[in-house]
């Protein structure tokens, strides 16, 4: 069975056009929610100890679950985006994945943490961590075809968060407590 591209010309790998550019969005946005659910959930621990009169060991079972659960739906993620195709995948992921992560912020009990958080992680694995292999081919080849190499486009991506880091200590806008 031969593999088509659906994609076609308008992911010309020499172009950097609209498709590309909402690609790149699009990807980028659904990578800064992963990282703004990793934040919310270690800043949330805290709060929780004190309101649920737990040690923050306690915690662990929640983050050692969601990395149970990316293990899970990263086995789970090939032969269902074999089966059902990447973007119906990734879109189903970035469903399941925010459904459980927004859930995870009402739980009554730790227990029901670690099984949101599992669910979260599941959801993250399925399509979320696959974006290079989605965004990659549209995007990718049409950075390259500016001229930008892929460590360039890295720098780019991590330098704001260097740069924060930095600012953050340099400023001593850490949180004290």
């Amino acid at each position: 069975m031969a593999m088509t591209n659906k994609v076609g010309a308008a992911a010309d790998p020499q172009t950097f056009g609209g498709l590309q550019l909402r690609v790149a969005v699009l990807c980028g946005l659904i990578q800064a929610l992963d990282g703004y659910d990793l934040s919310a959930i270690g800043l949330a621990v805290p709060s929780l100890t004190k309101a649920w009169s737990l040690p923050p060991a306690a915690f662990t079972q929640a983050f050692a679950l969601s990395s149970v659960g990316i293990m899970v739906g990263a086995m789970l993620a090939g032969p269902i985006a074999d089966r059902f195709g990447r973007k119906p995948v990734l879109l189903f992921s970035v469903a399941l994945f925010g459904l459980f992560s927004l859930l995870s912020a009402w739980a009554p009990s730790l227990q029901i943490l670690v099984a949101l958080r599992f669910f979260t992680g599941i959801g993250w694995a399925l399509g979320i961590g696959r974006l290079g292999g989605i965004a990659g081919p549209i995007v990718g080849g049409a950075l390259l075809g500016l001229g930008l190499a892929p460590t360039t486009v890295m720098l780019f991506a991590c330098g704001p968060g260097v740069v924060t880091a930095a600012l953050v200590t340099i400023l001593g806008l850490h949180r004290r407590e």
